[in-house]
């Protein structure tokens, strides 16, 4: 399993830190557009780089605290409650349904969504969660 220690995790977070005040330096002393705009796309990736070492370090405690049955509606819910999603519809139909999982099941479903409603930029317009029985 990937460990990341706290040390070197928060060593890397200082220096994105200091990476992304720099950029914000450079930007704001620049005027020429297209340089304007490669910092701007710099700015972005050292915010993604900072979003996936969070996620890295959210999910090194896989499998520390023993599973248990969660409702999926309801950690769907708890999972995306921190994404601004008043423009989208959620539709979801599990009856009732719960699944035997780690605590952390609710923190994947935040970054799966948030993926999906960058990648649509911002088009996204339906999440559907079903459940369906199939024929065995």
């Amino acid at each position: 399993m990937f460990c990341l220690c706290i040390d070197r995790l928060n060593s890397y977070k200082n220096s994105i830190f200091s990476l992304h005040g720099f950029l914000d330096l450079d930007q704001d002393l620049v005027s020429h557009e297209q340089d304007r705009r490669f910092i701007s796309n710099q700015i972005r990736i050292v915010h993604e780089i900072s979003e996936l070492l969070t996620f890295t370090n959210q999910f090194q405690d896989l499998g520390i605290k023993p599973p248990k049955f969660q409702n999926v509606n309801q950690t769907f819910l708890y999972g995306i409650s921190h994404l601004d999603l008043s423009s989208i519809n959620r539709i979801v139909t599990l009856d009732k349904l719960e699944i035997f999982s780690d605590p952390l099941l609710e923190t994947v479903f935040l970054p799966l969504l948030k993926i999906q409603y960058s990648w649509e930029e911002r088009l996204l317009k339906f999440v559907f969660i079903s459940l369906r029985k199939m024929n065995q």
